[in-house]
C-alpha cells in the first residue's frame, strides 16, 4: 500500500505537505474497496494528483487493476496508465519496460 511519510523539517511544513499524501492514501485504499465505481473513480483521481514519490505505487496499482474482473475499473486502470506517461512522461519511460 501507498504510505508516504512527509518529510519536512518544521511542524508549519509538516502540516501543510501532511493533508495530500493523507488524501493519496485514501484515495489508494478506495481503489480496493468491493464497490467497482468507487475502485474506479478512485484511480482516476489517484492518476491526476500523482507526483513522483507516489509514482511506483500508483503506476503498480493501475497495472494491477487492468486484470480487474470489472471493464469499468480496467478502463479507469489504462486511462491512468496514459495519464500518468503524460504528467510523469521521464519517470514513466524509465518503467514501462516492466
Amino acid at each position: 500500500m501507498c504510505q508516504v511519510q512527509p518529510s519536512s523539517s518544521s511542524q508549519e511544513e509538516s502540516g501543510s505537505g501532511e493533508l495530500p499524501l493523507i488524501a493519496i492514501n485514501v484515495l489508494h485504499k478506495e481503489t480496493m474497496v468491493k464497490e467497482p465505481l468507487h475502485r474506479a473513480d478512485a484511480l482516476k483521481t489517484l492518476a491526476d494528483v500523482c507526483c513522483e514519490e507516489v509514482f511506483n505505487d500508483v503506476q503498480k496499482r493501475c497495472f494491477e487493476l487492468i486484470n480487474d474482473s470489472n471493464s469499468i475499473v480496467r478502463k479507469a486502470a489504462l486511462i491512468g496508465i496514459l495519464k500518468l506517461s503524460r504528467n510523469l512522461p521521464v519517470v514513466f519511460a524509465d518503467h514501462h519496460d516492466n
